[in-house]
């Protein structure tokens, strides 16, 4: 049986001041002397139990209280495991207290859970840049038009004639036929560093932050190799990917409305990127990159590089030559 220590105290002061009440009336009315010494010896001793009563059970009320503080600090603010078990909560008010505590434990470990898959989810649809300048906590900082310029490599890649592919098959294939497409695209893209920025229908866009371009040349190679054996086991078609890599300077921000913005990367040359993908078709290769993103490249002599041409894109008055890089490795080192 438990104890309310609010009643025990209140009990307790009640005899306590009713025996000392008695006392005084009895002392009152009583005249002899020996008689009076009695009922003081008496009132004494009765005073001296009801205060062993009351330091006994509020100590004992005490610790029992120091113990649950502890087990919840040990719980909460050092992550130790605990269940809060004790054999000394005989206090219906630490009963309400342990109580409230697992409520506490077991909402705060609910909170914890639920912060780790919305920061999963955050990380899915935030483009990386983004994420490593505000990361998950600071995502108050996003601002409508904020932005800072980097040096990147840009990617697209597009599968070509997809639309005719599409309409020989069922919309549910189609969209499974996507997810596994891009599923092990992106494991390669996250392989060599790079990430995606966005997805456009059955295109990627693609951004690498390293300082030479050899990361995305490589990751190119390997996206090839990839959809040979992905439209054999998969579609049975033959498809092609047209694949853009351009390189240089970049602005990183925010676009949109109040209600709806999107983190990404704009500028020339995301646009130089994107004409580099659809001359892919013009020219019959697969991967075309520009002058910047073989001025950028690391080691050179891994890669089977083809100048093709030199072109004036939309939107540039400067000629630049394009080069075709065939799908495989010159020397893996």
């Amino acid at each position: 049986m438990k104890l309310s220590i609010q009643s025990v105290n209140r009990t307790l002061m009640f005899l306590f001041f009713g025996s000392n009440i008695l006392f005084i009336v009895f002392i009152l009315k009583i005249t002899s002397g020996k008689m009076i010494d009695i009922i003081s010896i008496g009132n004494i001793f009765l005073n001296t139990v009801f205060i062993a009563i009351y330091l006994i059970l509020n100590n004992r009320y005490r610790n029992d209280y120091n113990t649950l503080i502890e087990n919840f600090r040990g719980t909460m603010i050092e992550e130790k495991s605990h269940d809060f078990k004790s054999n000394t909560h005989f206090f219906l008010e630490n009963k309400e207290v342990e109580t409230l505590f697992k409520k506490s434990y077991i909402k705060s470990n609910l909170l914890k859970k639920d912060f780790n898959d919305l920061h999963k989810v955050f990380k899915k649809f935030i483009p990386e840049d983004i994420y490593k300048e505000i990361g998950f906590r600071g995502y108050e900082k996003i601002v409508l038009g904020s932005s800072h310029t980097k040096c990147l490599s840009v990617m697209f890649l597009d599968i070509m004639g997809f639309t005719a592919i599409s309409e020989q098959i069922s919309p549910e294939r189609t969209l499974l036929l996507l997810n596994i497409y891009f599923d092990g695209i992106g494991e390669l893209i996250y392989k060599h560093g790079g990430y995606i920025d966005k997805f456009l229908g059955d295109g990627i866009m693609i951004i690498f932050e390293q300082e030479t371009s050899d990361n995305a040349l490589s990751c190119a190679i390997e996206i090839q190799d990839f959809i040979k054996r992905f439209q054999i086991s998969s579609i049975g078609k033959k498809i092609n990917i047209g694949i853009g890599i351009n390189t240089g300077e970049v602005i990183v921000g925010t676009i949109g409305t109040k209600h709806r913005m999107d983190a990404t990367v704009i500028g020339d040359t995301v646009n130089t990127a994107s004409r580099l993908e659809g001359l892919t078709r013009k020219y019959g290769k697969n991967i075309i990159l520009s002058q910047s993103v073989v001025d950028k490249m690391g080691n050179p002599e891994r890669f089977s590089l083809h100048e093709i041409d030199t072109v004036i894109l939309k939107g540039r008055e400067q000629s630049t030559k394009i080069f075709s890089l065939d799908d495989f490795f010159v020397m893996d080192i």
